[in-house]
């Protein structure tokens, strides 16, 4: 009898960088942000519709190199063809999914001239993923026959070789990523091997598989030998396309914790005060967008992971590798970062009209109604909604300088003018009684509404810099509860 062990090795190398760093590769650029990810897809999406030539696709990237490894090229294989049709509707709409798709190398061959036995069909290539990580995957196959010994260590043999090879390795993808990263470290992800056997030959092998963790999927047994070593055992004639995305999703939760563990070592550096503001919310939407379980794991997003038994395993093993414990401290630690920006900052980084952000801002909304409402008269009231939809709507209008978001006067700030012209129609469109504030008591020098929110914290009154006009009005972005209103809104 004859059969074989089949065994993929694979690291990553995060490149979270890209998003605020400058030494990026030209052809790469379109990595910084995630819509012009969605644009270059899109072009690439036309181009393999017209049906050119691979060698027209891959031209627009040929300066990218990895040495040893060859050239990645842009290029749509049949699975990330039809992945890329699947969530194209997020991808023209410009959400920022940041596809599963890769930039790969061709599979190259590889051998191990440091063992004293033989492998079979010795494989490997570099992958860069648009979500921003490196990775070298190497396949193999070992041969085993009735009384073969020693299959074990022959595969720790593999593993440790492949093992030292990931410092040499990883400089090749940070190589072909950043055109300088002296200043840039990053460290290189554990190694992950995935081990593929028949069951009639388990017992040969003698894997203790009884005392660890495992789960059944369609007659497959998944063992979990250890967080970075996988155990697949077929009990019955499975086809390579199901074995394949049985890997792939184990591989996608293993990837997504290195993310997730790098994304936590940038966030505590605390690096975006010196950075441009916009970076700082690619950053954050990223995190949000890529890191989220919930995007791979839920019923209402079946582009992503189309098959059940896939959203199943994924949900399985990202409870094994603890990757849920990374990713509930990571949310709470994003959700506490955007509260210490200013409040400019982050009503204008809620207003970015996307799933990602509408769903932090349901987080928000539930915090918001958790908060004591002061106690208002309901000309109060009705004046604050005013000035709460001014603010949001200057914040939209509010240009990006460098690393803050610059206003000469306070953002939202009216005079009682420019109230009295705007309150009568604003309540007209919000379905608001429009005697409840009347234009004359607005004449008034001091009127009632404004000086009770006033002297209630929530507004505040400065004399403008120059021109004729008396008194400027504005939010007091200090205030806890206009700080809640304003991020639920």
């Amino acid at each position: 009898m004859k059969n074989r062990v089949n065994i993929t090795c694979c690291f990553f190398v995060p490149f979270l960088e890209v998003i605020f760093e400058d030494q990026i590769r030209k052809p790469l650029d379109f990595l910084k942000t995630s819509e012009k990810i969605c644009t270059k897809l899109e072009q690439l999406y036309y181009k393999k519709k017209e049906e050119h030539e691979k060698e027209d696709i891959r031209e627009c990237n040929n300066l990218v190199f990895v040495p040893k490894v060859g050239n990645i090229n842009i290029s749509f294989t049949t699975e990330s063809y039809n992945y890329y049709r699947l969530t194209r509707v997020d991808i023209c709409n410009k959400e920022p999914i940041r596809p599963l798709i890769a930039l790969t190398s061709a599979y190259t061959k590889w051998k191990m001239k440091e063992i004293d036995f033989k492998i079979y069909n010795g494989r490997k290539r570099a992958e860069i993923y648009l979500s921003l990580a490196g990775s070298i995957k190497k396949k193999a196959s070992l041969e085993i026959h009735n009384g073969s010994n020693n299959v074990k260590e022959k595969i720790k043999q593999i593993i440790k070789f492949c093992n030292n090879k990931k410092s040499s390795e990883k400089k090749d993808l940070l190589d072909s990523i950043y055109t300088d990263y002296s200043n840039i470290y990053v460290r290189e992800s554990d190694l992950l091997t995935i081990i593929e056997i028949n069951q009639n030959i388990q017992q040969m092998l003698n894997f203790d598989t009884t005392s660890k963790r495992y789960l059944l999927l369609d007659g497959m047994k998944i063992v979990f030998l250890d967080f970075n070593k996988i155990l697949l055992i077929n009990r019955k004639n499975h086809s390579k396309l199901f074995i394949e995305r049985i890997a792939q999703t184990i591989t996608l939760v293993f990837f997504l914790k290195v993310l997730a563990d790098r994304a936590n070592e940038i966030l505590d550096k605390n690096i975006f005060v010196d950075k441009h503001l916009e970076q700082k919310f690619e950053f954050y939407e990223y995190i949000m967008a890529v890191l989220d379980p919930i995007v791979y794991s839920t019923v209402d997003n079946l582009k992503i992971l189309p098959n059940h038994y896939q959203r199943v395993l994924f949900t399985e093993a990202a409870q094994k590798l603890s990757f849920l414990k990374y990713t509930e401290r990571l949310e709470d630690k994003i959700i506490q970062k955007i509260k210490g920006w200013e409040l400019r900052e982050q009503v204008k980084f809620l207003s970015r009209d996307n799933k990602i952000i509408n769903r932090l801002k349901l987080k928000y909304k539930l915090e918001r109604e958790q908060i004591t409402e002061p106690v208002l008269a309901e000309k109060e009231r009705t004046l604050l909604e005013y000035l709460l939809v001014k603010y949001k709507r200057s914040i939209d209008d509010l240009g990006t300088v460098g690393s803050k978001l610059l206003s000469s006067t306070p953002p939202g700030s009216v005079s009682r003018y420019k109230i009295r012209q705007e309150i009568n129609a604003w309540m007209k469109s919000r379905n608001i009684d429009s005697t409840i504030i009347t234009e004359n008591e607005l004449k008034e020098p001091n009127p009632k509404p404004l000086v009770g929110l006033i002297n209630k914290g929530l507004i505040e009154f400065k004399q403008p810099d120059k021109g004729r006009i008396t008194l400027l009005y504005y939010l007091n972005e200090k205030d806890e509860y206009i700080q809640a209103r304003l991020r639920g809104l």
